[in-house]
């Protein structure tokens, strides 16, 4: 190696090791503290519940601005699914001291409300087993799906929201009253079926009903035998009532890049075809002060339109 060469290599060697040194005596002392990760203006809580025998966490996002004149309470949205549908809403949410003012005008035509996600105290984002059992309205069809050992909950878990969970939030929030006649449901698969069973068992509870992908196959089609039947003879609440039902269209038709078994179980399954049904007997039903809609998203599969529904949910719960 010449003289040249050598005296070039050892100049990089010498700039490599003063890099080295500087690096070190700016690199902290100590490493950070890992933390919980926490979403700003939410807060949780756990609670059993007496009548379904499970345990509970409860997602709050709070309102983000007082009680306009007159009214003596907030709305309130209340989704299922809590624990993966809270995350998805909190960048759709108003919150308080939001800065952007772009983002203050997309939310401006919402009224403040508080967002109850109801999640289960696993920690699961979706705990399969606990909603199979809370979201179903029967066992008869037992083994009802190959996930889950445990079905039929619906009544229990509805005497969980309205005989428990409701006035614990009275107790816990007294600043943060809520206004029992401006009550949202929102629930996705399951959870849109839990939605719609509860639309027809005990429809004074909410105001408004947004059925996500309700699994409408689910026990021979439980919710859709004798469905003219059950709505004549349904207790009819006085005020309006909202519905909103949706489905992907990717949840029926056939997609080749699925495999066979997979789009057989979407053809049996009937999603979209079911929703259409329910619809139809809704329209067909005298229920005064109904207002429905219903919609068909092309390009969206199941999991699409969980996405789509707690991003959607917030002005149809909060607009006027």
């Amino acid at each position: 190696m010449s003289a040249l060469a050598r005296r070039d290599c050892l100049g990089l060697a010498l700039a490599w090791l003063a890099s080295g040194k500087a690096l070190a005596q700016t690199a902290p002392s100590e490493l950070p503290i890992l933390q919980a990760a926490q979403l700003e203006h939410a807060q949780t809580f756990e609670l059993n519940s007496r009548h379904t025998g499970q345990r509970y966490r409860i997602w709050l996002g709070l309102p983000d601005g007082p009680l306009a004149p007159g009214q003596s309470g907030y709305p309130a949205l209340l989704a299922l699914d809590g624990q993966a549908v809270f995350a998805l809403m909190e960048p759709q949410r108003a919150r308080p001291q939001l800065r952007s003012e772009f983002r203050r005008s997309k939310m401006g035509g919402r009224r403040p409300g508080l967002v109850v996600g109801i999640g289960y105290a696993s920690g699961d984002p979706i705990d399969v087993d606990a909603r199979a059992l809370d979201y179903t309205p029967t066992d008869a069809c037992a083994p009802c799906d190959k996930l889950s050992p445990r079905h039929g909950g619906a009544a229990h878990f509805l005497d969980f929201i309205e005989l428990e969970l409701l006035p614990t939030l009275a107790r816990l929030l007294p600043h943060l009253p809520v206004d029992r006649r401006q009550l949202s449901l929102f629930g996705h698969s399951y959870g849109g079926q839990f939605t719609l069973y509860t639309l027809l068992h005990r429809p004074a509870l909410f105001a408004r009903y947004w059925a996500s992908s309700p699994s409408l196959w689910f026990g021979n089609r439980f919710l859709l035998q004798g469905l003219a039947e059950r709505l004549a003879a349904r207790p009819n609440p006085p005020g309006e009532r909202r519905v909103h039902i949706a489905v992907g269209l990717l949840e029926q038709a056939a997609d080749p890049s699925r495999t066979a078994e997979r789009n057989a179980r979407l053809a049996a399954n009937r999603m979209v075809d079911n929703a259409r049904d329910f619809v139809a007997a809704l329209r067909a039903s005298d229920w005064p002060g109904l207002r429905l809609s219903h919609a068909e998203l092309a390009g969206h599969d199941h999991g699409a339109m969980l996405m789509q529904g707690a991003a959607a949910v917030l002005d149809f719960a909060f607009g006027d």
